[in-house]
């Protein structure tokens, strides 16, 4: 069995998720859960560990719903099934991003 590595409580999303890896360069995902450091997310592509990547992600927050956005880095990329797991963490995230998200995790307003 193995050891859980993460530190943050996680918090479940179900939600398109588009990766950026540069201007033109995308890969579709599904946001499964999310944390302050990060985000677990599926795909039917995989993406190479230590890949920099740009990410968008709209957060529902008492009937309205919050745009974050964050630089971020593939942390894991594992083969399941239809598709692939992806691991990734937040390394670049505004400051009222932060507060956004953690908002999202409290169940209030920003």
């Amino acid at each position: 069995m193995s050891e859980e590595k993460r530190k943050a409580t996680r918090f479940k999303i179900d939600q398109m998720i588009e990766l950026s890896f540069g201007k033109e360069s995308y890969v579709q995902a599904t946001g499964i859960d999310i944390s302050e450091s990060g985000l677990l997310c599926e795909s039917s592509e995989h993406v190479e560990l230590s890949t920099q990547l740009y990410l968008m992600i709209r957060l529902p927050i008492n009937d309205k719903n919050y745009e974050i956005t964050s630089e971020a880095v593939v942390v894991r990329s594992v083969k399941q099934n239809n598709g692939f797991s992806i691991g990734i963490k937040f390394t670049g995230m505004q400051e009222e991003d932060k507060k956004k998200l953690s908002a999202f995790m409290a169940g209030i307003s920003p």
